[in-house]
């Protein structure tokens, strides 16, 4: 006999969502921010180290406007 699985959904999608973007661009952001910190060291072309910072800007540009919205969404919404 099995049991009656109902799987409940604690976090609405909406949050899911930015959370799933705050953690892939954190995971982006540190790693070419460390890479842009010794990039001197490394003799990266400037060409490539521009297309880099470019990277590093859009992913930085998506991780406020996650961060943004769900701070907006933490003081509108009824809960979590």
């Amino acid at each position: 006999m099995t049991p009656n699985y109902h799987p409940t959904l604690v976090w609405q999608p909406f949050l899911r969502i930015l959370h799933w973007i705050i953690a892939i661009t954190t995971t982006i952001l540190l790693p070419i921010g460390i890479l842009l910190a010794v990039s001197s060291d490394l003799k990266i072309p400037e060409k490539i180290r521009h297309e880099i910072m470019e990277i590093h800007a859009v992913a930085g540009f998506a991780f406020a406007a996650a961060l943004i919205l769900r701070i907006i969404y933490m003081f509108a919404s009824k809960g979590t």
